[in-house]
């Protein structure tokens, strides 16, 4: 028997007579050779009786309550301020992780926060009465564990940067990541008002500077290499840069397909099976199989960003799926195709 999935709007459980079983539910062939079986359904919808009269509530209906409170601590959380709510003063909000922590004495504690494509981000939380909302907000920021994901609010006290990407305190000019964080800004300083994991990172994952993880923990070596985020963003920049540059020149992108026949020349190909027996697609090993399509076509000058697959050996600088930039012209001169 498989354990029915937890719903947040909805729980359904299966009452058996005789069985003792509640909350369980069985397959169709079963419910059909017991039809004495008596199937209840609980909705958990927001209701209006007030808070700590449960006198007349069901067992799922206070499972539902429990379940909603429980959500809540993770899923209500302010949203993230707009590059222009960054002003010396103005209260905001950040999302990201809590890299590292310094304690000065019990009662100042300095953080940073790293976000993504964005600057360095340092809160500080001090207080000076005990039991104070200062002194629980800088418990909280002492309980959370490291790299923990956190949204952190709190008043700008600086910003460092350019002179000229800021007056007065206030964003005036724009950039890729404006819509976020100011331009021109290198560190954010910020005096925390309050701070709300959004999930708490494992305590047994032990994180060090050159950190190996295993293939299993990809998601974890790309997030702490610092060398693999940096080949993620420059990938996408290089490919925007070719774009603008073979626009710019006249040439036409074309998106060819990836199911195609097999060809008795090249690398080894894959092999994709098909319904009828016997015939099977082969996957492209060269941006080059459609070029004599297009330029018989008349298309004067093409390029494609296209996916390749071969069934070879590893390389160095080489694997079974990469990418390669195809581009091709007709009817051009050797001495104008120098020029250019």
């Amino acid at each position: 028997m498989a354990q029915s999935r937890v719903s947040l709007r909805r729980l359904c459980s299966l009452e058996i007579p005789n069985l003792g079983c509640s909350g369980t539910r069985l397959p169709l062939q079963l419910r059909k050779t017991w039809p004495s079986l008596s199937f209840r359904s609980v909705r958990l919808a927001h209701t209006n009786t007030a808070a700590g009269d449960g006198r007349g509530d069901s067992h799922q209906q206070l499972q539902g309550k429990e379940l909603r409170r429980e959500w809540s601590k993770y899923n209500h959380f302010p949203r993230a301020s707009t590059a222009a709510e960054f002003r010396i003063g103005s209260t905001v909000t950040v999302h990201g992780f809590l890299s590292r922590r310094r304690v000065k004495h019990s009662r100042l504690v300095f953080a940073d926060i790293h976000v993504d494509n964005g600057p360095s981000i340092q809160i500080t939380s001090q207080f000076e009465q005990p039991e104070s909302p200062e002194h629980l907000t800088t418990k909280a920021l002492r309980d959370i564990p490291l790299h923990s994901p956190v949204s952190v609010t709190g008043t700008i006290s600086k910003l460092h940067g350019s002179s000229e990407a800021f007056d007065g305190g206030a964003l005036v000019e724009s950039s890729p990541m404006s819509s976020v964080f100011p331009a021109g800004a290198t560190r954010i300083d910020i005096n925390l008002d309050s701070i709300q994991p959004l999930n708490a990172f494992p305590k047994d994952i032990i994180v060090s500077e050159g950190v190996q993880f295993p293939p299993s923990s990809r998601h974890l070596q790309i997030r702490f290499s610092e060398a693999l985020r940096s080949r993620l963003v420059a990938r996408p920049r290089i490919g925007s840069q070719m774009r603008r540059t073979l626009d710019s020149l006249g040439f036409t992108e074309v998106e060819t397909p990836i199911l195609f026949k097999s060809t008795p020349e090249g690398a080894r190909e894959f092999l994709v099976p098909t319904r009828r027996p016997g015939l099977a697609y082969a996957l492209p090993q060269s941006p080059q199989q459609y070029k004599q399509i297009l330029m018989s076509s008349g298309v004067r000058g093409y390029y494609q960003f296209a996916r390749c697959f071969r069934d070879e050996d590893l390389r160095a600088d080489r694997q079974p799926e990469f990418t390669q930039v195809g581009q091709s012209m007709c009817a051009w001169r050797g001495a104008k195709l120098t020029l250019e």
